[in-house]
């Protein structure tokens, strides 16, 4: 079977019904779009559903990757693995990347999300 042939199977059909529209339209009325009292009133739904963590929303992945390096405490010097399983020190922290330095004189840049663990100081030199 040709792949123009191939029935189109849609990941999900979406329920969109007038509450809902009428929410999404409130909130454009409103001028708060990436933050706002929505938010706040999301954030507060969520954070009582799982019992009371705290929740916070970002404007996108970037943000939330940014936030999340620095509350792990992950900076310049620290040692860390990536999902691909390289282990490398990290140089430098940018808005989307991280540098990692593998081996003295040869660095990568890798996007932020990569970074899956932080390894105690010193691992690299005993590996």
């Amino acid at each position: 079977m040709s792949q123009s042939t191939l029935p189109f199977i849609p990941f999900t059909k979406p329920t969109i019904d007038e509450a809902t529209i009428s929410a999404v339209a409130d909130v454009l009325r409103s001028g708060w779009i990436t933050s706002g009292p929505k938010v706040l009133e999301f954030e507060n739904a969520l954070g009582e559903f799982l019992e009371g963590t705290t929740v916070r929303c970002f404007a996108n992945g970037t943000a939330t990757m940014k936030i999340a390096l620095q509350v792990a405490g992950i900076g310049a010097g620290d040692e860390v693995i990536t999902a691909g399983g390289i282990l490398g020190k990290v140089t430098a922290v940018k808005d989307q990347y991280v540098t990692l330095e593998l081996v003295p004189g040869t660095e990568v840049q890798m996007q932020k999300n990569a970074v899956t663990s932080v390894l105690p100081k010193g691992t690299i030199k005993s590996v």
